[in-house]
């Protein structure tokens, strides 16, 4: 009975162990190398306590449960725990001396070893840790125990083994089962808890790591949950703070969509409602919410989900929006003003005729010169409607900014003299490709728009810079980075609050009373800069001025001086082919050009001037060709033209150019450009010009 006292007694120590071995694995866990240590260590120490009550076979002959304890730090603990829970029973044991020391020394390292062992055949095959395994495991280990009896001395070793045998190949390996069942259990548990915890923490991470809010409420708007991102996006620094504003019903911009958001999810079980939201510090931003109605543990209803910020999306489809508004006026603004061209150019061309057959004392000279003046008004009027449109660059030239500036400074200077123009130029600046009287077009109505805003007076600066813009300077205005000139336009004047600046650039926007201003007058600048490949901003603050800084792409090209326009109309007794699809306009240039002195062949179409060309090719010295014409346009018309006569000249008119059209034609070598309405004056310099031309 003493053998079963001391095997009863080992296996008390063992529950302990399996309570102590739980304990452990809930504070470290499995695989990590300080709980291996301590799980070595606490093992070895259990060893230990059953040697300290063995039973006692013989003087240094001693039996308990280190074998089983020693092989199961092996198998759930793996070589770390095993060699440490070895060498301390193993120590212990050398240190107790007597003739089985070293048996017993053997017999610990043995079963570690074949705890090892198995611990790496329990990786391969999950099933080593059931009853049926544990049982042969435990049998294994105990078979070599017995077989290390046999280094016993012999008389001794024979006694040993006919005593002790049964009692153990009963006993331990049941022993073993039962702990091995316990820890197996237990290594179980500690598994699924520790993959549970680690599903939490991946589940945590990714939802603190979404792009998007992820957020819980209760259904009458109670925080649960929020995300960082969600916290982040409404401008709060922790999720205590979110909760803290009582119901997600304060982030409403509109309170009363919180209701119309909850009905919908009730009714129809989810959302995808976009909303504006305010965030902390007051600002709104547009959300787009994916949420679905669930329910609690205790069966009440939550609602659940995402929240996409679409502020940047709303913005940029706004800018769409007026992107695709401001190019259908354009549109419109440019078939008035081709069409309102086409009439100005017919009333040009009957007082032109008029006055040249008036004395310069005649009573109605000065009408007609008044009439003159009403077209030129009305024709400034067309050119900001075009440059709106952006309408085309008709007359492209290697540009000095420098230059261009200082022409205009003086010419508006002698007009207004109450602003003080002030410069302050480029040393060498760069050429700009600009057509100059549109350029001149965008100062004067800069120039202007600075004179109203200083009703007192005030000092008008002007400057030019070369810059280098990189892709973070242009990527808000769509343009190439690279070499720009900029011009810089200030006042001294009352400025401009943000709801100003906000539309300033917009058709038809003006802060003048009715009847005193179009609108069209920044709204030209802007559509012109565009055209040429820039771009314009403004800085303004009420009663602090304001700024408009221009941006024009650089040229290789060398600036080329402009020459002085000749005062005198010129005649001539060349033959002209007049091509235009109005009546009006053919009617009216045809008797300028008799006026004038030429021989006239007229055409209506692009393909009646092919006609005619081709039948007096010899005889004709110079076409004018109007651009904008139904079935052959203007440019399919100077092409076949071209390709019968290389050496054709073209004089290109119109009132209006649709997406560069009169540059892309006068850059194929067409002579000239002639914007309408023209006076006579103007066409006669034109004609000799290109005529004269060697």
């Amino acid at each position: 009975m003493t053998i079963f006292t001391d095997l009863i007694s080992n296996v008390a120590l063992l529950l302990a162990l399996s309570i102590l071995y739980s304990f452990l694995t809930r504070i470290w866990k499995q695989g990590e190398i300080p709980g291996r240590i301590l799980a070595g260590i606490l093992f070895g120490g259990v060893a230990v306590a059953g040697m300290m009550q063995p039973f006692n076979y013989a003087p240094g002959v001693i039996f308990d449960g280190r074998s089983m304890v020693v092989s199961m730090a092996g198998l759930f603990g793996g070589p770390v725990a095993a060699a440490i829970s070895a060498l301390i029973a193993g120590g212990y044991r050398l240190g107790l001396g007597g003739t089985g020391a070293l048996t017993g020394f053997g017999v610990i390292f043995t079963s570690a070893a074949l705890g090892v062992g198995y611990h790496y055949l329990h990786h391969k095959n999950p099933d080593v840790t059931k009853p049926s395994y544990l049982f042969a495991f435990g049998v294994i280990v105990h078979i070599s125990m017995l077989l290390w009896m046999l280094t016993l001395p012999w008389p001794l070793a024979f006694e040993v083994l006919n005593k002790i045998s049964i009692p153990v190949m009963l006993i331990f390996p049941l022993g073993t089962l039962f702990l091995g069942t316990l820890l197996a259990d237990q290594e179980g548990r500690n598994y699924a808890q520790a993959a549970l915890r680690e599903s939490e923490e991946r589940y945590r991470e990714i939802l603190e790591n979404v792009s998007m809010g992820v957020y819980q409420v209760t259904l009458d708007g109670k925080f649960l949950f929020a995300n960082q991102k969600m916290t982040e996006m409404f401008g709060y620094s922790s999720f205590e703070e979110l909760e803290a504003i009582g119901s997600i019903a304060a982030l409403y911009v509109r309170s009363e969509e919180r209701h119309h958001v909850v009905n919908e999810i009730i009714n129809k079980g989810f959302t995808n409602e976009e909303i504006e939201f305010r965030r902390k510090d007051g600002q709104s931003i547009w959300v787009k919410l994916h949420t679905r109605k669930t329910k609690n543990k205790e069966g009440a209803i939550i609602l659940e989900g995402l929240m996409e910020d679409i502020t940047e999306k709303k913005k940029l489809e706004a800018q769409l929006l007026q992107a695709q508004k401001m190019e259908s006026m354009g549109t419109l603004a440019g078939g008035i003003a081709h069409d309102f061209n086409n009439l100005l150019m017919a009333i040009q061309g009957r007082t032109s005729i008029i006055l040249m057959n008036k004395d310069s004392s005649h009573p109605d000279i000065k009408h007609l010169k008044g009439i003159e003046d009403n077209v030129e008004s009305a024709a400034g009027l067309t050119r900001q409607l075009l440059g709106f449109a952006r309408g085309g660059k008709y007359e492209v030239r290697p540009t000095d900014l420098n230059e261009l500036i200082k022409k205009q400074n003086r010419m508006f200077g002698r007009t207004k003299k109450e602003v003080s123009i002030r410069g302050k130029y480029e040393e060498n600046p760069w050429s700009v490709e600009v057509d100059q009287g549109q350029i001149e077009q965008v100062l004067l109505n800069l120039y202007v728009n600075a004179w109203q805003a200083m009703p007192s007076g005030g000092n008008l600066y002007l400057e030019t810079e070369n810059v280098t813009l990189d892709e973070t300077d242009v990527k808000p205005f769509a343009i190439e980075p690279g070499k720009y000139v900029k011009i810089s336009v200030t006042d001294t004047g009352v400025g401009m609050d943000k709801a100003t600046r906000e539309k300033i650039f917009e058709p038809f926007f003006t802060t003048k009373e009715m009847g005193r201003g179009t609108g069209l007058g920044l709204a030209s600048a802007y559509g012109i800069i565009k055209n040429h490949g820039g771009f314009i901003n403004v800085y303004s603050e009420k009663g602090h001025g304001t700024t408009f800084n221009i941006y024009l792409p650089s040229s290789e090209k060398e600036a080329i001086e402009e020459n002085k326009p000749v005062e005198d109309t010129l005649r001539g007794t060349e033959t002209v082919l007049l091509i235009d699809d109005e009546d009006m306009i053919i009617e009216v240039a045809e008797e300028l050009f008799d006026q004038l002195g030429y021989e006239v062949l007229t055409a209506g179409s692009g393909k009646e001037a092919i006609e005619i060309f081709e039948e007096n090719k010899e005889h004709i010295d110079i076409v004018l060709l109007d651009m904008i014409m139904p079935d052959m346009s203007g440019g399919d018309t100077y092409d076949r033209m071209k390709s019968i006569d290389p050496d054709i000249k073209v004089l290109l008119s119109s009132g209006y150019s649709i997406n560069g059209q009169a540059t892309e034609i006068m850059d194929r070598g067409c002579n000239g450009f002639i914007q309408k309405p023209f006076k006579m004056k103007e066409l006669s310099q034109k004609l000799r010009g290109i005529l004269d031309e060697r």
